[in-house]
């Protein structure tokens, strides 16, 4: 199991340019979001 750190780092890698601004950073928090729910989907935890 990833943790959120991880995730995190993994996005930012991914659009580092992009996660610069407040406004992408609030769509990280809500790609998060959206991770976490098919993770629990998935996991069933």
């Amino acid at each position: 199991m990833y943790n959120v750190f991880q995730v995190v780092n993994w996005l930012r890698v991914k659009n580092n340019a992009e996660l610069n601004s407040s406004e992408n950073a609030e769509k990280a928090m809500k790609l998060l979001y959206y991770i976490q729910a098919a993770s629990l989907v998935i996991t069933g935890k």
